[in-house]
């Protein structure tokens, strides 16, 4: 199932490309087409309607020219057939009318009658000029054109064409447009289908090999083919797995010599710590106790006396005290003797009543089960590190500590109720970069929840993994 999705999803991607390549395409040919039909539809109907107008114009010339002798020589029924013959050989006209120099109507060609609002809706030009003129009717637009008989000096023809004929061949002509623009749009889509898919045919490669390198698979290696920008495309991309794969070399190899060496820097500190630590309790804490009897033994004497040695015997007990305290935070032998949880109560109880802030350990889980040693040491000097750093800056009034041994991983969560910081901003200390060098060494996790005047939370997750033999000295000295 995996192979297949993997091998689906660069199928999908290509199709994108290519449909955006498309997409370009039909929409430069619709952008091309939608110009020149509304081009056409801008021009072509205002050049039909004067077309139109001179046509009714040519239209009742000719009317006024053939009425001439019969309305000289008064004949209106013959005025009446010339009228009946120009609307019958030109289906456009609508109307037609003749009107003597007086204003009167001599014939028409009204079935119905003559509508008497026609001359009010255009009354007769005071100074005989011949023009079209356009009237709204039920119809539509109707183009009335005047044409003067015998310079108006016996009268004038009006002849009304309308527009209904040339609308119907505009309605199809813009059928017949969008149609085209379809067809085009259709063959646009096909031809460059056909062109985008030859150019994008080795885009799939390039995308397999993408995500092989993602996946960490430095190995791949993608054919150039023909020498064009695919091709460069290609030799480019294997230069730069080359390139990658060097540097992770380079990279695994330095990452490598940084951890054996901070390796060896803890062990050596462990060590060092250790031997401090032993010192400071057989030598120092011997010596210590052994000045505080002495100073029990002086005290027998006068008030004075008595005093100053009961002044330097508690000098005495205190200095023995930061000194065992000192051999606890260095190495303590609760840590090696009993175990973690023992050791990180302790020193929670040490720290809690030394700074005077309340605290909380909470276990879940088996308490005797050990751990590996370099587990063990590594969460608890992350537990000393996050402790002093509630110490120094947080201002806390209660911390809380809960280890959890459930699990492949041992999780510790320390918190506190202090001031918080931003996790996103620069770092002035090492505390936090201490825990973080000593997590890598152990395969371990660190997350940060904190903002200002909200406290802050350390969750801590480290691997339940065999000890090594690189680490089993580290530990239990």
């Amino acid at each position: 199932m995996r192979r297949q999705e993997a091998s689906g999803r660069p199928r999908l991607r290509v199709f994108g490309i290519r449909a955006k390549l498309i997409s370009v395409l039909l929409a430069l040919t619709i952008a091309l087409g939608l110009v020149s039909i509304l081009q056409l539809q801008a021009t072509l109907p205002r050049t039909l309607r004067e077309e139109l107008d001179k046509r009714a114009l040519s239209i009742a010339r000719n009317v006024a020219l053939r009425v001439t002798d019969p309305l000289l020589t008064a004949n209106p029924l013959e005025v009446r057939e010339i009228l009946a013959d120009v609307q019958a050989t030109n289906p456009d006209v609508r109307y037609a009318f003749v009107l003597d120099s007086r204003g009167r109507l001599v014939a028409h060609t009204f079935a119905g009658g003559f509508p008497r609002d026609l001359l009010t809706q255009r009354p007769a030009a005071p100074d005989r000029t011949e023009d079209v003129q356009w009237l709204l009717s039920e119809e539509g637009v109707i183009h009335d054109a005047t044409a003067l008989i015998v310079d108006g000096l016996a009268g004038h023809v009006r002849v009304g064409l309308s527009e209904a004929h040339l609308m119907a061949m505009l309605r199809d002509m813009r059928r017949r447009q969008m149609l085209t623009l379809a067809l085009a749009c259709v063959l646009a889509v096909l031809l460059g289908y056909l062109g985008i898919w030859k150019v994008t045919v080795r885009v799939p490669q390039l995308v397999r090999a993408a995500q092989a390198v993602g996946r960490g698979d430095l190995t791949v290696r993608v054919r150039p083919g023909p020498a064009d920008e695919f091709g460069h495309l290609a030799e480019a991309f294997n230069q730069m797995v080359r390139d990658l794969a060097r540097t992770r070399a380079l990279v695994v190899r330095k990452e490598a010599a940084r951890k054996a060496l901070l390796q060896k820097v803890l062990t050596a500190q462990e060590e060092e710590r250790a031997r401090i630590s032993r010192e400071l309790h057989d030598e120092v804490g011997q010596a210590l106790t052994g000045l505080i009897v002495g100073l029990r033994v002086l005290e027998e004497g006068d008030a004075e006396r008595q005093s100053q040695v009961t002044y330097l015997r508690d000098l005495a007990a205190g200095t023995l005290e930061s000194v065992r305290r000192l051999s606890r935070d260095l190495r303590p032998a609760v840590l090696d003797d009993i175990g973690l949880v023992a050791a990180i109560r302790r020193y929670a109880g040490d720290f809690a009543r030394y700074h005077g802030i309340e605290g909380t350990v909470q276990v879940v889980g088996d308490e005797s089960v050990r751990l590996p040693p370099v587990v063990e040491t590594t969460l608890y000097r992350i537990t000393q590190e996050a402790l002093t750093n509630v110490a120094r800056h947080s201002q806390a009034r209660h911390f809380g500590i809960v280890l959890d041994l459930r699990g492949p991983d041992v999780r510790l969560v320390i918190e506190d109720d202090g001031r918080g910081f931003d996790p996103g901003a620069p770092r002035e200390g090492t505390g936090l970069t201490g825990i973080s060098e000593r997590l890598a060494l152990v395969s371990g996790r660190m997350t940060i929840e904190s903002s200002p005047e909200s406290g802050t939370t350390l969750f801590i997750a480290v691997p339940r993994e065999k000890e090594d033999e690189s680490d089993a000295h580290l530990d239990r000295r």
